[in-house]
């Protein structure tokens, strides 16, 4: 999708813009906060910036907390115009405007994108409007390439050992986007609970990744080189991910209310690579959860 190549997390260099711009526009009585990703060569997709103020360095959901504060203006709507960046940084974002029980809008026209529409589920009240684009698709931490080590080990042939790597990860991070769309649903339903606590540690995938798969992808490597390698991690995260949500939906009854259809969510968003996307209709909006059933609500009005 965001995103969220997708990172958990990154830091660029102190002279790195932000990733969103903020743009306040008034239509009549109603200030809206416009979330875009902001324009330039130094932008960078939802990643973190130097703060000099506070020498540290801080995501746009830091700034949007901020921003959200002010005493000044109150926001009647959050709109989100983005093709996404990084997940972790969605996610973030996501949770300020639940903290700050924001209503949130892809308006007319617009693009919600990858970790846009992570970002998107935060809102207390959600809408999108006809016209508007909403496109989910799995995350990747190997799009913008692979670290040394990764690199490393498929080079030596140690595939097995990397698909291993990929389960631990999609443990987490499934478990990690399950209960915030839980949370998101549970808002829908006019309830600030939370589902219980749960450790990574209970997911137990089974192994999809068979000797016949593991013989494939050696001789593909084989022929092509190291250029396949990014392909096939890609695939290691899509089975390790699906296999971890399997896991989940075996113990669902553990998870708390609204456990199932979040599961549904996150299987949404992984059913699609990260190269393709799924620009999901109304109807399916509706039907996973994704907007407050009051879809035609009308937003700000525009001149």
């Amino acid at each position: 999708m965001l995103a969220l190549a997708l990172a958990l997390t990154a830091a660029i260099s102190p002279a790195a813009a932000p990733a969103l711009e903020f743009v306040v526009l008034a239509f009549g009585a109603d200030t809206v906060l416009l979330l875009r990703d902001c324009r330039g060569p130094q932008c960078k997709p939802w990643e973190t910036q130097f703060h000099v103020a506070t020498r540290a360095y801080e995501g746009d959901a830091v700034r949007l907390s901020r921003e959200l504060s002010r005493r000044d203006i109150k926001y009647k709507e959050v709109w989100l115009q983005s093709g996404g960046g990084h997940l972790a940084e969605g996610i973030a974002v996501g949770r300020v405007l639940r903290q700050k029980v924001a209503t949130v809008r892809v308006p007319k026209g617009a693009n919600c994108a990858s970790s846009c529409t992570v970002a998107f589920l935060g809102g207390l009240f959600r809408f999108i409007d006809d016209s508007a684009s909403f496109v989910v698709h799995s995350a990747s931490r190997v799009m913008g390439g692979l670290d040394d080590s990764t690199d490393a080990r498929i080079r030596q042939g140690r595939l097995r050992e990397q698909f291993g790597i990929s389960q631990s990860v999609a443990c987490e991070r499934s478990l990690e986007l399950l209960q915030y769309f839980q949370q998101s649903l549970l808002l829908l339903k006019g309830t600030r609970q939370t589902p219980p606590v749960i450790s990574a540690r209970a997911c137990a995938p089974a192994d999809p990744y068979s000797a016949e798969t593991e013989t494939r992808d050696r001789q593909r490597l084989e022929v092509e080189g190291i250029a396949a390698s990014q392909d096939i991690l890609m695939r290691f995260e899509r089975d390790a991910m699906m296999a971890a949500l399997r896991s989940w939906r075996n113990q669902v009854q553990t998870l708390g209310e609204r456990a199932g259809p979040a599961i549904r969510m996150v299987e949404a968003m992984y059913d699609t690579s990260i190269l393709d996307g799924a620009d999901l209709s109304r109807e399916t909006l509706l039907r996973l959860g994704y907007v407050t059933q009051l879809v035609d609500r009308p937003g700000p009005s525009q001149p």
